[in-house]
C-alpha cells in the first residue's frame, strides 16, 4: 500500500502545490507545556494534522500535534537532548531562535544539513541565559511557519527574583494566516510563492486560535510572554482598560522596566510585558494600526480578589544594571 508521504508526493507532482487534502489526518490538539530536565531527552515529530479556524477545515503542519508546537519550559544552565523526526512533505530543520548554542545544532541551512521527509536528527540544546525562545524551520520558513511549524521556549531563571512579581505567567504566539476558499492559500513545493519569509495573512490568531478567551482575578498581574511567530506582519499589541508594564525581549529583561501603551512586535520577536487587570470585566488584546483595531483575544476578569495581592508592587519600575553586559552575550544573534 503507498504510504501517506508518497501519496501527497504524487499529489504535489500532479498538481504542483503542497497538497490541501485532509482525509485521514489526526485532529490537532491542544498546545501545552512541557518541563523538560536537565539531562532528559524529548522527541519532537513534525507532522501534518487536521485543524478547524473558524468555518475552514483545514490542512496544517504541527510539532507533536499541536499549533503551536509545545512549549518546553527548562531551567537555565540546563542541557536537553531532541530527537526531531521530519514528517511532512519537505526537507526540514528545527532553528532554536535566540539561543546560545553550538553552531552544528543551530538548525540553519548553513550549519545542517537538512533533515529528510522520514528521517530524523538529534539536537543538543543549551540554555545560558533566562527568558523566552522559540523554534521553528529554518528552509522554507515561508511554508513551514504559514502552516503551524513553531513552538516557545521558557527558560525559568536561575535568580528568585530575575522578574518582578506575578500572579501567573501566560505564553502566547501572536500569528496571522491567508485562507482562501476554505484552505490555506497554496504553495509552490519548488520555488518561494510570494517573497523569501512569506506573505501576509487575511486572519489573525493567537496561540493557533482565532480570539481565544483566558481568564484571571480581579488585581491580578499577569507577565505575558508575546512571540510574533508571522512571516510578516509586525503587530502593534494593546490591552485597553488594564496597565502594561514592560519587562523583556528578545534578550530577557529591559534595562528599564516602563508603562506602556502598546508594544510593537516585528516577525521572530519577543516581548514580555506584565498586565494588572484591575477591574472585573472583559479587556480585550488588540493589534492595532491607524486605520483599525482588531481582536487578537480576550481576558475574562472575574470579581474574585487575586492572591497575593500585587498591585503595590507592580507600580515599581526596577532598573537592572546589569542589563548590558547581559546583552553584550546576545550582540550577534540577533
Amino acid at each position: 500500500m503507498e504510504s501517506h508521504e508518497m501519496h501527497e508526493m504524487h499529489m504535489m507532482a500532479h498538481n504542483e502545490t503542497f497538497s490541501t487534502d485532509v482525509t485521514g489526518l489526526a485532529p490537532a490538539t491542544s498546545t501545552g507545556i512541557v518541563d523538560v530536565a536537565d539531562g532528559e531527552t524529548f522527541d519532537l515529530v513534525a507532522a501534518p494534522v487536521r485543524k478547524q479556524i473558524g468555518d475552514a477545515d483545514l490542512r496544517m503542519l504541527a510539532y507533536n500535534g499541536s499549533v503551536p508546537g509545545p512549549t518546553l519550559r527548562v531551567r537555565q544552565g540546563s542541557t536537553i537532548t531532541v530527537n526531531f523526526t521530519n514528517r511532512t512533505d519537505l526537507e526540514s530543520t528545527i532553528h532554536w531562535h535566540g539561543l546560545r548554542l553550538e553552531n552544528r545544532f543551530d538548525g540553519t541551512h548553513e550549519t545542517q544539513a537538512p533533515v529528510a521527509v522520514g528521517e530524523s536528527f538529534t539536537y543538543q540544546i543549551t540554555f545560558p541565559d533566562p527568558g523566552v525562545y522559540w523554534y521553528h524551520p529554518h528552509i522554507r520558513e515561508d511554508y513551514g511557519q504559514e502552516m503551524g511549524l513553531a513552538g516557545n521556549i521558557l527558560v525559568v531563571p536561575a535568580e528568585a527574583d530575575y522578574w518582578p512579581p506575578a500572579n501567573r505567567e501566560l505564553m502566547m504566539t501572536i500569528d496571522d494566516i491567508l485562507i482562501e476558499h476554505g484552505s490555506i492559500a497554496s504553495f509552490s513545493p519548488t520555488e518561494t510563492t510570494y517573497v523569501a519569509m512569506g506573505r501576509y495573512g487575511n486572519v489573525l490568531l493567537a496561540n493557533g486560535e482565532v480570539q481565544p478567551k483566558f481568564a484571571a482575578k480581579a488585581g491580578d498581574v499577569v507577565r505575558f510572554y508575546l512571540t510574533n511567530t508571522a512571516n510578516a506582519r509586525v503587530f502593534n499589541v494593546a490591552i485597553p482598560g488594564a496597565r502594561v508594564k514592560l519587562v523583556g525581549g528578545d534578550g530577557g529583561r529591559v534595562e528599564r522596566e516602563e508603562f506602556v501603551e502598546s508594544v510593537i512586535i516585528s516577525p521572530s520577536e519577543r516581548v514580555v510585558v506584565d498586565v494588572l487587570f484591575e477591574h472585573a470585566g472583559l479587556v480585550t488584546i488588540e493589534h492595532v494600526t491607524p486605520e483599525r483595531k482588531s481582536v487578537l483575544a480576550s481576558v475574562d476578569v472575574s470579581a474574585e480578589a487575586a492572591t497575593p495581592e500585587l498591585a503595590a508592587q507592580f507600580g515599581n519600575l526596577r532598573r537592572n544594571p546589569e542589563w548590558v553586559a547581559e546583552r553584550a552575550r546576545f550582540a550577534r544573534y540577533f
